[in-house]
Protein backbone atom coordinates (compact mmCIF):
# COMPACT_ATOMS: atom_id res chain seq x y z
CA UNK A 1 0.00 0.00 0.00
CA UNK A 2 2.77 2.44 0.92
CA UNK A 3 4.72 1.75 -2.27
CA UNK A 4 1.52 2.08 -4.29
CA UNK A 5 0.83 5.46 -2.67
CA UNK A 6 4.27 6.68 -3.76
CA UNK A 7 3.52 5.55 -7.32
CA UNK A 8 0.15 7.32 -7.14
CA UNK A 9 1.81 10.58 -6.05
CA UNK A 10 4.19 10.23 -9.02
CA UNK A 11 1.19 9.61 -11.32
CA UNK A 12 2.52 6.16 -12.19
CA UNK A 13 -1.01 4.79 -12.22
CA UNK A 14 -0.29 1.38 -13.73
CA UNK A 15 2.29 0.55 -11.06
CA UNK A 16 0.07 1.95 -8.31
CA UNK A 17 -2.84 -0.21 -9.44
CA UNK A 18 -0.65 -3.34 -9.58
CA UNK A 19 0.73 -2.75 -6.08
CA UNK A 20 -2.66 -1.95 -4.52
CA UNK A 21 -4.04 -5.12 -6.11
CA UNK A 22 -1.15 -7.20 -4.70
CA UNK A 23 -1.76 -5.74 -1.24
CA UNK A 24 -5.47 -6.55 -1.47
CA UNK A 25 -4.89 -10.09 -2.73
CA UNK A 26 -2.28 -10.73 -0.03
CA UNK A 27 -4.65 -9.65 2.74
CA UNK A 28 -7.56 -11.65 1.34
CA UNK A 29 -5.35 -14.74 0.99
CA UNK A 30 -4.26 -14.46 4.66
CA UNK A 31 -7.91 -14.25 5.73
CA UNK A 32 -8.86 -17.30 3.65
CA UNK A 33 -6.03 -19.37 5.15
CA UNK A 34 -6.91 -18.75 8.80
CA UNK A 35 -9.73 -19.94 11.00
CA UNK A 36 -12.55 -17.66 12.16
CA UNK A 37 -10.98 -17.56 15.65
CA UNK A 38 -7.76 -16.11 14.23
CA UNK A 39 -9.63 -13.75 11.91
CA UNK A 40 -11.60 -12.43 14.89
CA UNK A 41 -8.44 -11.84 16.93
CA UNK A 42 -6.53 -8.55 17.17
CA UNK A 43 -4.21 -9.75 14.40
CA UNK A 44 -7.18 -10.61 12.20
CA UNK A 45 -8.77 -7.23 12.84
CA UNK A 46 -5.58 -5.50 11.72
CA UNK A 47 -5.51 -7.56 8.52
CA UNK A 48 -9.19 -6.80 7.85
CA UNK A 49 -8.50 -3.10 8.26
CA UNK A 50 -5.48 -3.38 5.95
CA UNK A 51 -7.72 -5.04 3.35
CA UNK A 52 -10.19 -2.17 3.79
CA UNK A 53 -7.31 0.28 3.26
CA UNK A 54 -6.36 -1.49 0.03
CA UNK A 55 -9.96 -1.37 -1.22
CA UNK A 56 -10.32 2.31 -0.36
CA UNK A 57 -7.01 3.15 -2.04
CA UNK A 58 -7.84 1.08 -5.13
CA UNK A 59 -11.25 2.72 -5.30
CA UNK A 60 -9.69 6.18 -5.06
CA UNK A 61 -7.19 5.28 -7.80
CA UNK A 62 -10.07 4.31 -10.08
CA UNK A 63 -11.73 7.66 -9.35
CA UNK A 64 -8.51 9.45 -10.38
CA UNK A 65 -8.37 7.41 -13.58
CA UNK A 66 -12.05 8.11 -14.24
CA UNK A 67 -11.38 11.86 -14.02
CA UNK A 68 -8.45 11.56 -16.43
CA UNK A 69 -10.51 9.54 -18.93
CA UNK A 70 -13.35 12.06 -18.67
CA UNK A 71 -10.98 14.94 -19.51
CA UNK A 72 -9.73 12.94 -22.51
CA UNK A 73 -13.29 12.35 -23.70
CA UNK A 74 -13.02 8.57 -23.27
CA UNK A 75 -16.52 8.01 -21.89
CA UNK A 76 -16.41 4.20 -21.87
CA UNK A 77 -13.20 4.07 -19.80
CA UNK A 78 -14.53 6.86 -17.58
CA UNK A 79 -17.63 4.85 -16.72
CA UNK A 80 -15.63 1.63 -16.30
CA UNK A 81 -13.23 3.13 -13.75
CA UNK A 82 -16.01 5.00 -11.96
CA UNK A 83 -18.10 1.84 -11.62
CA UNK A 84 -15.11 -0.18 -10.38
CA UNK A 85 -14.60 2.34 -7.57
CA UNK A 86 -18.05 2.16 -5.98
CA UNK A 87 -18.08 -1.42 -4.57
CA UNK A 88 -14.50 -1.11 -3.33
CA UNK A 89 -15.25 2.12 -1.45
CA UNK A 90 -18.50 0.79 0.02
CA UNK A 91 -16.88 -2.47 1.16
CA UNK A 92 -14.03 -0.56 2.78
CA UNK A 93 -16.44 1.73 4.64
CA UNK A 94 -18.59 -1.19 5.83
CA UNK A 95 -15.54 -2.96 7.31
CA UNK A 96 -14.23 0.18 8.96
CA UNK A 97 -17.55 1.18 10.51
CA UNK A 98 -17.80 -2.30 11.97
CA UNK A 99 -14.27 -2.54 13.37
CA UNK A 100 -12.93 0.93 14.15
CA UNK A 101 -13.66 2.10 17.66
CA UNK A 102 -14.54 5.74 18.23
CA UNK A 103 -11.32 6.63 20.06
CA UNK A 104 -8.91 4.47 18.05
CA UNK A 105 -6.27 7.05 17.14
CA UNK A 106 -4.45 4.70 14.75
CA UNK A 107 -7.45 4.60 12.42
CA UNK A 108 -9.43 7.73 13.36
CA UNK A 109 -9.22 9.38 9.93
CA UNK A 110 -9.86 6.22 7.89
CA UNK A 111 -13.65 6.64 7.88
CA UNK A 112 -13.65 10.40 7.05
CA UNK A 113 -11.19 9.82 4.18
CA UNK A 114 -13.32 6.94 2.93
CA UNK A 115 -16.38 9.22 3.05
CA UNK A 116 -14.50 11.86 1.05
CA UNK A 117 -13.74 9.28 -1.63
CA UNK A 118 -17.38 8.15 -1.77
CA UNK A 119 -18.42 11.80 -2.09
CA UNK A 120 -16.01 12.15 -5.00
CA UNK A 121 -17.66 9.12 -6.63
CA UNK A 122 -21.10 10.73 -6.32
CA UNK A 123 -19.74 13.96 -7.83
CA UNK A 124 -18.59 11.94 -10.85
CA UNK A 125 -22.16 10.61 -11.12
CA UNK A 126 -23.53 14.16 -10.72
CA UNK A 127 -25.38 13.03 -7.59
CA UNK A 128 -24.79 16.32 -5.86
CA UNK A 129 -26.95 15.96 -2.74
CA UNK A 130 -25.38 12.59 -1.83
CA UNK A 131 -21.89 14.02 -2.35
CA UNK A 132 -22.62 17.09 -0.21
CA UNK A 133 -23.93 14.95 2.63
CA UNK A 134 -20.82 12.73 2.63
CA UNK A 135 -18.36 15.64 2.48
CA UNK A 136 -20.05 17.30 5.44
CA UNK A 137 -20.21 14.02 7.35
CA UNK A 138 -16.45 13.61 6.87
CA UNK A 139 -15.90 17.17 8.12
CA UNK A 140 -18.03 16.64 11.23
CA UNK A 141 -16.21 13.42 12.08
CA UNK A 142 -12.86 15.21 11.77
CA UNK A 143 -14.09 18.02 13.99
CA UNK A 144 -14.81 15.44 16.68
CA UNK A 145 -11.13 14.49 17.06
CA UNK A 146 -9.18 17.41 15.55
CA UNK A 147 -8.03 20.62 17.14
CA UNK A 148 -9.47 23.85 15.71
CA UNK A 149 -6.34 24.36 13.60
CA UNK A 150 -5.59 20.98 12.04
CA UNK A 151 -4.48 20.03 8.50
CA UNK A 152 -7.30 17.47 8.20
CA UNK A 153 -9.88 20.21 8.74
CA UNK A 154 -8.15 22.35 6.11
CA UNK A 155 -8.33 19.36 3.76
CA UNK A 156 -12.05 18.88 4.39
CA UNK A 157 -12.85 22.53 3.79
CA UNK A 158 -10.80 22.41 0.58
CA UNK A 159 -12.66 19.28 -0.59
CA UNK A 160 -16.03 20.89 0.12
CA UNK A 161 -14.86 23.96 -1.81
CA UNK A 162 -14.05 21.74 -4.79
CA UNK A 163 -17.51 20.19 -4.49
CA UNK A 164 -19.32 23.53 -4.57
CA UNK A 165 -17.17 24.74 -7.48
CA UNK A 166 -17.97 21.64 -9.52
CA UNK A 167 -21.66 21.86 -8.62
CA UNK A 168 -21.70 25.53 -9.66
CA UNK A 169 -20.11 24.62 -13.01
CA UNK A 170 -22.91 22.10 -13.52
CA UNK A 171 -25.75 24.51 -12.64
CA UNK A 172 -27.73 26.00 -15.53
CA UNK A 173 -29.36 28.63 -13.34
CA UNK A 174 -27.02 31.65 -13.08
CA UNK A 175 -28.23 32.74 -9.63
CA UNK A 176 -27.84 29.24 -8.23
CA UNK A 177 -24.39 28.90 -9.80
CA UNK A 178 -23.32 32.22 -8.26
CA UNK A 179 -24.57 31.03 -4.87
CA UNK A 180 -22.49 27.85 -5.12
CA UNK A 181 -19.38 29.76 -6.26
CA UNK A 182 -19.79 32.00 -3.21
CA UNK A 183 -20.02 28.92 -1.00
CA UNK A 184 -16.90 27.47 -2.64
CA UNK A 185 -15.06 30.73 -2.01
CA UNK A 186 -16.06 30.70 1.65
CA UNK A 187 -14.83 27.11 2.10
CA UNK A 188 -11.52 27.77 0.34
CA UNK A 189 -10.92 30.80 2.53
CA UNK A 190 -11.59 28.70 5.64
CA UNK A 191 -9.16 26.07 4.38
CA UNK A 192 -6.55 28.74 3.67
CA UNK A 193 -6.98 30.28 7.13
CA UNK A 194 -6.45 26.94 8.91
CA UNK A 195 -3.63 25.98 6.56
CA UNK A 196 -1.71 29.18 7.32
CA UNK A 197 -2.08 28.57 11.06
CA UNK A 198 -0.76 25.02 10.68
CA UNK A 199 1.87 25.37 7.95
CA UNK A 200 2.68 29.07 7.66
CA UNK A 201 2.37 30.91 4.34
CA UNK A 202 4.65 28.70 2.24
CA UNK A 203 3.15 25.25 1.75
CA UNK A 204 2.01 23.22 -1.26
CA UNK A 205 -1.49 22.65 0.17
CA UNK A 206 -2.00 26.38 0.67
CA UNK A 207 -0.83 26.97 -2.91
CA UNK A 208 -3.42 24.47 -4.19
CA UNK A 209 -6.18 26.16 -2.22
CA UNK A 210 -5.11 29.60 -3.43
CA UNK A 211 -5.21 28.34 -7.01
CA UNK A 212 -8.74 27.00 -6.57
CA UNK A 213 -9.77 30.20 -4.78
CA UNK A 214 -8.47 32.27 -7.71
CA UNK A 215 -10.44 30.14 -10.19
CA UNK A 216 -13.56 30.67 -8.09
CA UNK A 217 -13.05 34.45 -7.95
CA UNK A 218 -12.70 34.54 -11.75
CA UNK A 219 -16.03 32.70 -12.13
CA UNK A 220 -17.69 35.09 -9.68
CA UNK A 221 -16.38 38.11 -11.63
CA UNK A 222 -17.75 36.62 -14.83
CA UNK A 223 -21.14 36.02 -13.24
CA UNK A 224 -21.29 39.67 -12.13
CA UNK A 225 -20.28 40.86 -15.59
Amino acid sequence: NALAHISLLNKDYDNAESLYQKALEGGEQWLSEHSSNVVNSDEGTEVLLNVAQSKDDLGYLNLCLAQIKSELGDNDSFQDHRNKAEPLLNQALETREKLIKENDRDYQDDIPRNLDHLAMFHCLKEQWSQAEKLYHEALEKRKSFCEEAHPLLAESYHNIGVYYFEFASYCHNEEKAKEKYEEAKRRYMESRKIGKEVHGKMHINIAKTLYELAKTCVMLCQSVA
